[in-house]
Order: C-alpha cells, then sequence, then structure tokens
C-alpha cells in the first residue's frame, strides 16, 4: 500500500487509484468478505486482479452516489464486477440502467431461443434392435444427423411440395373438367361405382361428374403420397424414444393429423357406401388438405432462418396480444362513432370497416359519405399506422437479435448413449 498524509491507492490489475480515507473506508465496508478479498486488503499495495475500467466506474459512484455503464466494458462483466465489489445494480443511474434492462432482457430471450433450439433426445441402447431404433430415429427427426438422414429430408420435402401440388392442381377448373373416367385406374372405377353409383361419370362425355372430380389422376398421385406420409408417421411413432419425443415438437402432430381425416373418410365411406355421411366425408378431405399445406413447415428444420421467424413469433405473443388489443379498443370506439355520425348499417358492420382501414387495407366496399365521417375515417386511418408503427418494431428487433445470433456454433441436437 501506498499512502500519503490523507490519500489511499489502490492498484486494480496494475493500474492505480488514488483516493481518500473516507472513500476507501466505503469501499471496504461494502466489499464482501472472501478469500480473494481478503488476500487482497493484506497485500502491500492493496492489488486487486480485477477489471480497471470497471472499477474506475465503481469509484466514480463512491465518490459522487452516481453509478453509470462504462461503455468499453460488457454489462454482463460490469454485472461480475458489481457483485465483486458489493454494489447493487439498482444503483445505476437512469440514463444507463435502460441500456442495461435490456442487455438482461435480450439475454433471457437468448437463453429461452437456446432452449428451443438445442433440446437433446437421448437415446440409450445396448442392443441391435436399440441401435437400429436410434438410426431410424435420427434419420427421421434429425436432418443434420448424417448424410442419409439429409438425403432422406429433401426427398420428404420433395413430397411434401408434391403433395402441396397436386392439392393446388386439383381445385384448378381445367383440370377438373378434364377428369376422364376412362383415365381412371381400375381398381379406382370399381371403387366409386360401387360407392357412389353409376352417375358418379357423365355416360356420353364419359367426364366425371363435377362432384366427383377430385378423383382425377391426380388422386391416385395424392394416395401414395398419404400411403408415404403414412408409413413415415408409423416409422417415428415407432422408433419415438417416448410418445412425449414425438407429439412435442409440433410438425409431428400436424402429419398424423394429416393423414388421420383421409383415414376417417374411408372408414365412413366404408359405413354409408351410398353417400349417407357425404357431407361429413367431403369435410374431412378439406380438413386433411388445410393440414396438408401445414407440411410445409418442415422447412424449418432445415431453414434457419424460418426456424428463427416462427420463434420470433412465439416469443412475441404478449406484444401481438397488446397489438390486438389495442386495434380491438380502437375497432369499437371507431365504428360505434360512424354508426351514429355515418350511414353505416350497424357497429358490427363498421367493425369490418375500421379494421380494414386501419390496417391500411382499403377494400373500398364500405366508405363514409358525410364531411364529418370522412374527417373520422382519418383519425382512424392515422391511429392504425401509429399502433402498427409502435408494436411492429418489437418484433422486428426481437428477429435481429435471433438472427444475428444463429451464427454461434452449435452442439447436435442428437446424443445416442451406447452401452453396447
Amino acid at each position: 500500500m501506498e499512502a500519503t498524509t490523507s490519500n489511499i491507492t489502490v492498484n486494480v490489475s496494475g493500474r492505480r487509484f488514488e483516493m481518500s480515507p473516507n472513500t476507501y473506508s466505503l469501499l471496504v465496508r461494502n466489499l464482501p468478505l472472501n478469500p480473494i478479498t481478503t488476500a487482497a486488503l493484506l497485500s502491500e499495495d492493496l492489488f486487486f486482479e480485477r477489471h480497471a475500467d470497471a472499477f474506475q466506474s465503481i469509484l466514480h459512484y463512491y465518490q459522487t452516489g452516481n453509478l453509470h455503464l462504462p461503455l468499453s466494458v460488457c454489462p454482463s462483466l460490469f454485472k461480475s464486477e458489481l457483485d465483486f465489489w458489493g454494489v447493487q445494480v439498482t444503483e445505476m443511474d437512469k440514463c444507463c440502467y435502460n441500456d442495461y434492462g435490456t442487455f438482461e432482457l435480450d439475454q433471457k430471450s437468448l437463453e429461452r431461443y437456446e432452449r428451443y433450439t438445442e433440446k437433446k433426445t437421448v437415446i440409450k441402447h445396448d442392443t441391435r434392435a436399440g441401435k437400429l431404433q436410434a438410426k431410424l430415429w435420427a434419420t427421421l427427426n434429425y436432418p443434420f444427423a448424417s448424410t442419409l438422414a439429409q438425403v432422406y429430408y429433401w426427398l420428404s420435402m420433395c413430397l411434401v411440395f408434391l403433395s402441396i401440388a397436386i392439392l393446388c392442381a386439383g381445385t384448378h377448373p381445367h383440370v377438373m373438367e378434364d377428369s376422364k373416367w376412362d383415365s381412371l385406374p381400375h381398381w379406382l372405377q370399381g371403387y366409386l361405382i360401387r360407392h357412389y353409383g353409376s352417375d358418379v361419370y357423365n355416360s356420353t362425355t364419359r367426364l366425371l361428374n363435377p362432384h366427383h372430380a377430385k378423383f382425377s389422376q391426380l388422386f391416385v398421385v395424392e394416395t401414395v403420397c398419404n400411403a408415404v406420409v403414412t408409413l413415415e408417421v408409423i416409422l417415428k411413432l415407432a422408433t419415438c424414444p417416448s410418445l412425449k419425443d414425438f407429439f412435442l415438437p409440433v410438425i409431428n402432430v400436424i402429419d398424423l393429423a394429416s393423414v388421420l381425416p383421409l383415414y376417417l373418410w374411408f372408414c365412413l365411406d366404408a359405413a354409408a357406401p351410398y353417400g349417407k355421411y357425404i357431407l361429413w366425408a367431403e369435410k374431412l378431405l378439406e380438413l386433411a388438405a388445410i393440414l396438408r399445406v401445414c407440411r410445409i413447415f418442415h422447412l424449418a428444420r432445415r431453414i434457419q432462418g424460418l426456424r428463427v421467424i416462427i420463434f420470433a413469433l412465439f416469443s412475441s405473443a404478449y406484444d401481438f396480444f397488446l397489438l390486438m388489443l389495442m386495434l380491438c379498443i380502437a375497432t369499437v370506439v371507431y365504428s360505434s362513432i360512424m354508426y351514429y355520425i355515418d350511414t353505416f348499417p350497424s357497429i358490427p358492420h363498421g367493425f369490418w370497416w375500421a379494421i380494414i382501414t386501419m390496417t391500411t387495407v382499403g377494400y373500398g366496399d364500405m366508405v363514409p359519405e358525410t364531411g364529418f365521417g370522412k374527417v373520422v375515417g382519418c383519425l382512424c386511418a392515422m391511429t392504425g399506422v401509429l399502433i402498427i408503427a409502435l408494436t411492429v418494431p418489437i418484433f422486428v428487433n426481437r428477429f435481429l437479435l435471433y438472427y444475428t445470433y444463429v451464427g454461434k456454433p452449435r452442439s447436435n441436437n442428437l446424443v445416442v448413449d451406447s452401452q453396447a
């Protein structure tokens, strides 16, 4: 220790800080006692092997009562220095606490993202069948597990795109008009006649009737795609370490739900061959079509950016709730005003106008007709712009936070515990 008549010098990683005895007494009084701090206090020159820039800010706090976050110091490092010197982070001034609070929120968000992306499935096996189960599970669920897994993933994605393309093409009028009866396989012709009778096609034009036009050549390809998806679901159920591992990823639930309506439709057809439950059967086919489109989210397993977008949406659920709440309040207010000062038939009719106006879509099917109504319409549009402008950047910032973080090297998501 180097001392003059009134000052005390403390050595922090080679940098010497001179302070008054009162300041030094405050520093020592708040310093938590442990073997490291005790050894430093008993050393000849009061040597502390800590961050000098952070200590300079802490010393300034003891001298003036104002604690600031140094620009050259990481907030996480500064927090550890505050803990070492016995200073509460809540003592930080407002001008710097906002930056530190943002850092804390970002760290918690990144921890949640790591838990989302780095879930590990531990597969223990000590038999040859167990090894085969582990390899199949890894191939079906982890595109980066092996070369075979990557090949399977892209083949599966090609099947998904083919299934969606068939779904879209099957709704085109040209395809429905050209659904020729003679082009169908004999087994499908027999099935249709057995279940729907001879009116399933026009005997003159030899075309399927519009009600049954979905049974075109595309139906055969679609059936093959559904059969492959069914096989994939069965293999996943047979090889999953536990049912929790199967149902936890939402995409597996979508795969299962996309094929179940198809088999329920077959069951209804078998129970009522002549279309007794035809309306229910058609609803099931429509449900299966919608869920089949959702299988496009298989891309999230491979494309990192898409996975980041999905997680950013889920993590911003509360912010989107606030957005919807503000939009609902504004919708009720403006639609009520327009009902009383304009020619809107009812307040619920005004809901549609207010939402379309605030989201700046403006279909033009409902417009104000009075002068006061047009003024209210301008205010409604400006309110919508302000609400969206205040909430959308929250999602954008969160997405950028995750997207800039995904470049960090990560470990594999699969842990195979071999005991053979």
